[in-house]
């Protein structure tokens, strides 16, 4: 099929009067899945094919289609056919669009539809865009209709919830030299919701899953087959420049229906300031989202706190509730003689519950395991990097500490504490080649309190990875990658725990505590990968040996992408 549609847009273009590019992507995987929530491990193989044609005529008119042949995919359900087509025709001051619409508009608090292959994760609506421009006023506006499918675990290969979805959007953006730039939207949105995944909700234990199971403590009405949930967003933005500070507000008042329920109202509100100080960049981020009930299908607001690329930091990442959450992030960059300096410190938690105080700013900082804060699920990060060029401009280095907190829970209490030490060497050979280096080494801590059985469990991990690539020439370089993991697992009684239960038990008893201390174990992987650059628009790499697994995250969506164990993986990515 692909084949076919590149000869017939080959032969188009030369009938008519446009120009035509093609981007192929092709990824094959033959190995084993280990699935490390699960502890197995199963064959893997898999066969990605997709095709992005993008054709531009001369009267304006953009055709963008892309074509997929995935069975099976690397993640999620097999694909085969079209994926997405949209025609976009732009003139001098309006533009209108058909087809899958992906669009951002402010920061996303309302509308911000986007498609991410790596986390199967696509949220865009079929449907008419438009625009229209007089001056310094902008009008927008989207219709459309979609079958949204996600994960109610990120742990799930393939989507197991859906909502189909009918929006309406319109708004209007004016800017002015004095007040800066005001945008007013409205979005009205109808999602439709089936009674399996109803139950499924119901089941679960989460926010709208508790609070279902409150209002029908004896189940669903069998005589339910569907609920239609409506949600209206009213949405205000502001951005305004002055005396080199740049201040942005964004507020979101909106109603909605919970699943079976009545209306509740809502509201997402976002604020970012940047501002220099004796040449240090100050960012500051605040969020206030407050929907607790609220499904979101459309919204994509900002997370508010640092995605990194450490591979070691990137497995403790945040996995934000859009619901519910409040955060703060502060960032600051300065330069150090010939070194740039880079610090951040960014935390959120959810609303406090009845019954409970808030959480301080000072309980923040500090994360105490004795405060009285698991409720509200806060996470603490703080990260710290400096980056330069040496060696008279030879050697270029990345060097980073990360420390990450994070509570869960309440009536079972998890927290997770994570140091990390992250560094990147390049080293320029002259002539076209160099080395890259990649060392990072963590010490992590789980640890859960089951109150039903009285234990606790302690988890240590210490990661050590590294990576060598050799680049040679621009267009040929070779690749090792080693990552190991040591883990060491106890189960602890709490005080006055008896000694003769503890010893029938089969526990061992130090004298005041009962414990069950299990064996270290000790995991390795290791990976070789080989890339050639065929020219400047082609490149084919070829990867054998094993991968660890874990959470990808993109702008706070995470899925857990399952580890590879023995196995060769080829990609294929061309232009042309």
């Amino acid at each position: 099929m692909i084949k076919s549609s590149i000869s017939w847009m080959c032969l188009v273009s030369l009938a008519f009067s446009f120009d035509v590019n093609f981007s192929l992507e092709t990824k094959y995987g033959d190995g084993k899945a280990v699935k490390e929530q699960a502890g197995t491990e199963e064959e893997y193989n898999f066969i990605e094919n997709i095709l992005d044609i993008n054709s531009t005529f001369d009267n304006g008119l953009f055709v963008s289609t892309q074509l997929e042949y995935s069975d099976p995919p690397i993640f999620g359900i097999p694909v085969n056919g079209l994926n997405n087509f949209v025609v976009d025709y732009m003139r001098d001051n309006y533009s209108v669009k058909l087809g899958n619409l992906y669009s951002l508009y402010a920061r996303g608090l309302s509308l911000n539809m986007t498609q991410n292959q790596n986390i199967d994760y696509d949220n865009s609506v079929t449907g008419i865009e438009f625009k229209y421009t007089l001056n310094d006023l902008n009008l927008f506006g989207v219709w459309g209709t979609s079958e949204f499918n996600y994960r109610s675990n990120p742990a799930s290969i393939e989507t197991d919830l859906r909502l189909d979805n009918n929006i309406f959007f319109i708004g209007s953006e004016y800017y002015h030299d004095k007040i800066g730039m005001l945008q007013y939207s409205l979005l009205y949105e109808e999602s439709k919701i089936g009674i399996d995944h109803i139950n499924k909700y119901y089941s679960e234990n989460s926010d709208i899953g508790k609070e279902l199971s409150d209002r029908f403590p004896d189940g669903i009405n069998e005589s339910v087959n569907s609920d239609i949930l409506k949600t209206i967003d009213h949405n205000l933005a502001w951005n305004y420049q002055f005396l080199r500070a740049d201040f942005y507000i964004e507020k979101v008042w909106n109603t909605y229906t919970k699943i079976l329920g009545d209306t509740e109202s809502g509201s997402k509100l976002y604020l970012s300031l940047y501002f220099d100080i004796a040449g240090t960049g100050i960012t500051y981020e605040y969020k206030n989202y407050d929907q607790k009930y609220h499904i979101p299908t459309l919204s994509g607001q900002p997370i508010g706190f640092r995605e990194g690329n450490s591979t070691l930091a990137s497995r403790n990442s945040h996995t934000i509730n859009w619901g519910d959450e409040v955060g703060h992030q502060i960032e600051l960059n300065r330069s150090i003689g010939a070194f740039q300096w880079m610090g951040n410190l960014s935390f959120a938690y959810k609303h406090a519950i009845d019954g409970h105080e808030s959480v301080s700013f000072p309980q923040i900082l500090r994360m105490e395991k004795d405060d009285d804060i698991y409720h509200q699920y806060p996470f603490r990060q703080l990260y710290s990097e400096i980056s330069g060029y040496t060696l008279n401009d030879k050697l270029y280095f990345k060097l980073g500490v990360d420390k990450f907190d994070e509570f869960k829970g309440y009536n079972n209490p998890e927290s997770v504490t994570a140091f990390t030490f992250p560094s990147m060497l390049t080293y320029d050979l002259g002539g076209g080649n160099s080395i890259t280096s990649y060392i990072e080494r963590q010490k992590r801590v789980q640890e859960k309190i089951d109150k039903d059985m009285i234990i606790s469990e302690n988890v240590d991990f210490i990661n050590n990875y590294f990576s060598f690539t050799f680049n040679y020439l621009n267009y040929l370089s070779v690749s090792f990658f080693y990552d190991d993991e040591i883990t060491n697992k106890s189960v602890w009684s709490p005080p006055n725990y008896p000694e003769e239960l503890c010893l029938d038990d089969g526990w061992n008893w130090n004298g005041s505590l009962c414990s069950n201390i299990e064996d270290e174990k000790f995991n390795e992987w290791v990976g070789y990968d080989i890339s050639y650059k065929i020219n400047s628009t082609s490149q084919l790499s070829l990867f054998y040996g094993s991968q660890k697994g874990g959470l990808v995250c993109a702008n706070g969506v995470c899925a857990e992408q399952p580890g590879f164990d023995d196995g060769i993986k080829v990609t294929l990515r061309t232009i042309f």
